[in-house]
């Protein structure tokens, strides 16, 4: 309950603040409560089922732990799917249909979200810390951070809060 708390109150910060990204940003803290509440709930009967969603919503719930686990590699559809043992272009449009953002926007956040906790807690290089969060250059890795939250790395930067 704390946590969720806590993710209610940060898309509160992130409604009220409005800064670039914010709704991205929005749709996967709510994305995190929706996990956390299903994680909760896991005394539900296995072969309780709406109309197929929950076989779908696990296959899912296994490619995001697959996404989080591995997110400073390369990640492409082909693996991701794989990891959720079904078709990519099922997946794709599955993805996002439960989740309401793209394969792709989810990575890039989590991406960037991983780099705000490192640069708030590391002394490492910006492109250190773009490497260990899974983007190819230090471009993309300040294109994705601006779009994601409004700012440039800097910002959060260790001694900078």
């Amino acid at each position: 309950a704390s946590e969720i708390s806590r993710l209610f109150l940060e898309i509160k910060k992130e409604v009220d603040t409005k800064n670039v990204g914010y709704e991205l940003m929005v749709k996967t803290l709510l994305i995190n409560i929706l996990v956390i509440i299903n994680r909760a709930y896991t005394s539900i009967p296995e072969n309780y089922q709406i109309e197929g969603v929950s076989h779908t919503s696990k296959q899912l719930e296994k490619a995001l732990m697959f996404i989080n686990e591995n997110i400073e590699n390369k990640l492409t559809l082909d693996i991701i799917a794989q990891s959720a043992a079904m078709n990519k272009t099922y997946f794709s449009s599955c993805f996002k249909k439960l989740n309401g953002i793209s394969l792709w926007d989810y990575i890039t956040i989590k991406r960037v979200e991983k780099a705000i906790e490192l640069l708030k807690t590391t002394n490492l290089t910006k492109i250190d810390i773009a490497m260990k969060c899974g983007f190819n250059s230090s471009a993309n890795f300040y294109k994705a951070f601006r779009r994601v939250t409004g700012k440039n790395p800097s910002f959060f930067s260790r001694g900078n809060n």
